[in-house]
């Protein structure tokens, strides 16, 4: 069987992982959730929610997600088979039916967009020193992976990976001065599936628009994958990209102040983590941030009658707009 693992050790993020759990318990209430981490207050806010088992880990604690080969490997210690989900990770849906779908010895991680000549995999094994040994036609994002115990080499190759000095001393710079190789963990994990030498039977994707959706501001919900949702598709969880998390939007932002941040807000309050969050709100104490409150998302909202694909769509074709006009700019700079 599979158990779905996370680790979390910021306060701030607390309200995550209950969601993760809460939503888990909604939608497919045969998983069970393993939550790693070192905060006594984390434990006692999942006190009473019977699939879930909160694992004191103290010596984990500041590693952010650097973390994930640690908790992946101890899970594994304990699992045949686990599914690590980031805390800013919300079930929309039954999770049990898309892990039937990989079959054992399959690693699947999430992927953001694709990399067909694999040109994007490369910057990162070069970035590490390393040499290609398959290509992976998808990008590598760490929010969502699946692995079992024939994982175990890969899992510590990763790990090598984030020990290194020169990774660990770009992750003391600021994410915009850091390698592209070395901007996070997941880059490190790109490199390692594509460099390792050991067995590694498949590598296989948690897709967005099919199995999962990915939401930040208006982009990453393309239109593309909104497309899909309309014409069927049931993607199973919601991972929300990006420095600005739900939580986040206690006080709605003053667009005269930061219109950035409070376009944003509007994009995360049509946005389907949103959606999945809400049914949970009375769960959770009801936060402010969980209420429609801005007029621009309650109009969109009630133009698409409630549907969540529909309701953020002319944001999304604004901002695909924006981003193709720059690209054209840049193509006629050349």
């Amino acid at each position: 069987m599979t158990v779905v693992v996370t680790y979390e050790d910021r306060a701030e993020a607390f309200v995550g992982v209950e969601l993760l759990a809460r939503s888990l318990l909604r939608h497919d209430p045969g998983l069970r959730l393993e939550v790693q981490s070192p905060s006594d207050a984390l434990a006692a806010r999942l006190e009473g929610l019977d699939h879930v088992t909160v694992v004191p880990t103290p010596d984990l604690a500041g590693r952010h997600w650097n973390v994930k080969p640690a908790v992946i490997g101890r899970a594994l210690d304990r699992h045949e088979r686990v599914l690590w989900l980031d805390t800013d990770v919300i079930l929309c849906g039954p999770l049990s039916p898309v892990l039937a779908r990989h079959s054992p010895g399959t690693l699947v991680v999430g992927s953001e967009y694709p990399d067909p000549e694999g040109i994007a995999g490369r910057i990162r094994t070069r970035g590490f020193g390393l040499h290609d040994l398959r290509r992976l036609p998808h990008s590598v994002n760490s929010g969502s992976i699946l692995a079992d115990r024939s994982h175990c080499e890969v899992i510590k190759a990763w790990t090598r990976l984030l020990e290194r000095d020169d990774y660990r001393a770009a992750q003391r710079r600021p994410a915009a001065q850091r390698p592209m190789a070395m901007v996070g963990d997941q880059d490190a994990l790109w490199a390692a599936l594509l460099a390792h030498e050991g067995p590694l039977r498949a590598v296989d994707y948690f897709l967005p628009g099919r199995e999962m959706l990915l939401h930040e501001g208006a982009s990453r919900f393309s239109v593309a994958h909104r497309i899909a949702v309309l014409r069927g598709a049931r993607p199973a969880f919601v991972h929300m990209l990006g420095s600005y998390k739900p939580w986040d939007f206690a006080t709605a932002p003053d667009p005269r102040a930061d219109l950035s941040r409070y376009l944003h807000f509007v994009s995360f309050e049509l946005s389907p983590y949103a959606a999945a969050a809400r049914p949970l709100a009375s769960a959770i104490g009801d936060p402010a941030w969980l209420r429609r409150r801005s007029w621009m998302a309650r109009g969109l909202d009630a133009m698409a009658f409630g549907n969540v694909a529909l309701g953020g769509a002319p944001l999304a074709l604004l901002a695909s707009g924006l981003s193709a006009a720059a690209r054209l700019r840049r193509r006629l700079r050349r």
